[in-house]
């Protein structure tokens, strides 16, 4: 009868330990829907390239925050605007110059402070027109202090070719890189499986969810990756930690096989 009072207390116990794993899960998923929400309010900046000029067609009042997050002052032009993003990475540079000159189409994320944007180019009636908006990650202000970064669980993006684009400071950490320039230089990643649920969700165009162990910081630790493709072959991805919640089922499991052992 003891044994059984004491199974039945530890098994309520176990299943509060659950449900608080639970919450916190859900809690870390309605975060997500907040900065979907937050991205949504953020104004699109429209440039037009006519005869080697530049100027703002729609968006002004975004300019400046557009040209903050590059780094430039907020006063700055078209003209500042495009040179900052040719700034960023040297297949930017080459992206824009096919546009400009051959009017090629282009779409890519590429990193800001404090995030990203994604470019869109197109050539049309003489003109050559640029969009700039902010990348998924991005909140309506241009930083990510305030929603992902300040995630305690690792969120990245990785471009078409599975190239990391952008993370924030939980993953640089988990993946023991200083920042993304130099995770990219040493081939650093989360977890190898992870990068294939990234994959998968690139290659269905729609959100994959994958569950995979790791061990990070000397401890084996549970996570949820959900991928969700951005477009272009561009995959955001976020990682719950599902730590506590697994060792306490296994936990759970182990206990009842052995009441029941007692029991037999």
């Amino acid at each position: 009868m003891a044994v059984s009072v004491w199974a039945w207390r530890f098994r309520l116990h176990a299943a509060r330990r659950l449900q608080l794993a639970a919450a916190r899960a859900d809690a870390a998923e309605a975060r997500l829907a907040d900065i979907d929400a937050a991205s949504a309010s953020f104004d699109d900046v429209v440039l037009a390239i006519e005869h080697g000029e530049a100027r703002v067609t729609a968006g002004a009042g975004a300019l400046p925050l557009a040209l903050k997050a590059l780094g430039r002052p907020e006063d700055g032009d078209a003209e500042a605007l495009i040179d900052a993003l040719a700034a960023t990475r040297p297949e930017v540079a080459e992206r824009l110059t096919r546009l400009i000159e051959a009017g090629e189409p282009t779409s890519f994320l590429t990193p800001a402070t404090g995030g990203a944007l994604r470019v869109e180019g197109r050539a049309g009636g003489g003109a050559v027109w640029l969009r700039l908006r902010p990348g998924s990650e991005m909140r309506p202000e241009g930083r990510l202090d305030g929603v992902i970064e300040a995630l305690p669980t690792p969120a990245w993006i990785v471009d078409a070719s599975g190239q990391l684009v952008w993370a924030n400071a939980a993953w640089l950490e988990a993946a023991q890189a200083a920042d993304v320039e130099q995770a990219r230089a040493r081939g650093r990643t989360f977890d190898r499986g992870a990068d294939a649920i990234l994959r998968e969700a690139a290659r269905l165009g729609r959100r994959h969810e994958g569950f995979r162990w790791t061990t990070t910081a000397g401890r084996r630790r549970a996570w949820r990756v959900i991928a969700q493709p951005l477009g272009d072959g561009e995959v955001i991805a976020f990682a719950q930690d599902m730590t506590e919640a697994e060792e306490t089922r296994d936990t759970l499991r182990r206990h009842v096989e052995a009441h029941d052992e007692t029991l037999n």
